[in-house]
């Protein structure tokens, strides 16, 4: 395990560090949609010593600092979109620390608060019709966010992330392009995801009993248009899987998903590193405790463990094969995949596989492969969102 955690992206000249080189990626991709400047992601970049998440996570918090600063500096002298993009790319800043913290370390809960109150005050600023959002969940809330007015709308887009986001993302993952083009989204941290493995909820069944709670809310609100979902990451898994269990309520009406997974257990099986398809097998636990000795991996796996609860990351096949197989013949509706061309090739097998299920029925279906040469062949095509969120809306207003 000398890589990062899967294949996620191609090699990178910013770091020689697998996970790192994608995680730049992706800060450089939310970029275009609003996020922290390329400049100065560059500079943070050139100041961070490869492979090590400690100096990666005190740039990045001083980066924080300095764009929080600046943001109350310029809204107080009343240049309000400067300030706006300013809070953001603070929040952005907060995000970017949170990839490579520890997730029982002493920092995780002040750079939690960090970004999201950069986020308020960005909304507060530039987005006050996007509102937040609470789901009551077992004895608790999960939080997110929506578009005042959701109920009433015609149309409506629930957006869900992966095991690296944090519904914040989420309005780089869609939320800014839907905002723009005029169509109702809501965005919501599930089981596993943000800091929801801090009230106990974490990926698999509890993920799916969130997000049929997130409908239940929305349905509770008065929402009565049609809905899609648009999964990203492991948030593809769980689209797929709910498509298959939609209720005549729910009103679905597409899923988008990069990348709609139907098989979970052969996908992680085939993507994840051979030793953890053993995990508890002598040379497993020698390999993971050889990846425990590398600082970067070290935070990762422990980020994974703390996702998937008391089993860990050693226990993801067998919590993944607890949401069964989804069954094609039981999908029915319109799918649009979008797959990296960088990604393991499982990827865009299964996303192959769930749009030829379909398509007779709705031609609309699509599979998107992006190559090298548009900027989108990574994971989450977080090298060119632009180009894939174009796509997406494209899609839907077709």
């Amino acid at each position: 395990m000398s890589g990062d955690i899967m294949r996620r992206g191609r090699r990178s000249r910013i770091f020689r560090d697998a996970t790192m080189a994608f995680l730049a990626e992706w800060l450089l991709g939310f970029a275009s949609q609003g996020g922290t400047s390329v400049g100065l992601l560059l500079h943070c970049f050139g100041l961070i010593r490869d492979g090590d998440p400690t100096s990666w996570i005190a740039v990045f918090t001083l980066a924080t600092e300095r764009e929080a600063e600046r943001a109350a500096a310029t809204e107080r002298a009343g240049r309000k979109r400067e300030a706006a993009a300013a809070w953001l790319s603070a929040s952005v800043a907060a995000k970017a620390s949170l990839m490579l913290t520890h997730p029982v370390g002493p920092s995780l809960v002040g750079a939690i608060e960090a970004m999201r109150d950069g986020f308020a005050h960005f909304l507060r600023l530039a987005a006050p019709d996007v509102v937040p959002l609470q789901v009551p969940f077992r004895d608790g809330c999960m939080r997110g966010y929506a578009s005042e007015g959701i109920e009433a709308a015609d149309l409506a887009v629930l957006i869900l992330g992966g095991g690296d986001t944090f519904a914040e993302d989420l309005w780089f993952l869609g939320g800014r392009a839907l905002h723009e083009a005029g169509i109702a989204f809501a965005a919501v941290d599930l089981p596993g995801q943000g800091d929801a493995p801090l009230q106990g909820w974490y990926f698999g069944a509890d993920t799916l009993e969130g997000l049929t709670a997130t409908l239940d809310t929305l349905h509770a609100r008065g929402l009565a248009g049609e809905l899609v979902l648009l999964g990203w990451s492991g948030g593809g898994i769980f689209v797929t899987k709910y498509a298959s269990l939609a209720r005549p309520e729910d009103r679905l009406r597409a899923v988008i998903g990069a990348t709609p997974i139907h098989d979970v257990g052969a996908f992680f099986a085939a993507a994840l590193p051979s030793v953890l398809r053993r995990p508890d097998s002598p040379l497993a636990r020698a390999a993971m405790a050889l990846a425990r000795r590398h600082p970067v991996r070290r935070v990762l796996l422990a980020k994974y463990d703390w996702q998937f609860g008391p089993t860990g990351i050693a226990g993801m096949i067998a919590s993944a094969a607890t949401l069964g197989r989804t069954e094609l013949e039981d999908l029915d509706l319109p799918v649009l995949a979008l797959v990296g061309g960088s990604e393991d090739a499982e990827a865009l097998r299964q996303a192959a596989a769930v749009v030829d299920a379909v398509r007779p029925r709705h031609p609309a279906s699509d599979v998107v492969v992006f190559d090298g040469w548009t900027g989108a062949d990574a994971h989450c095509q977080v090298g060119n969102l632009d180009l894939a969120l174009e796509r997406v809306i494209g899609w839907l207003t077709a």
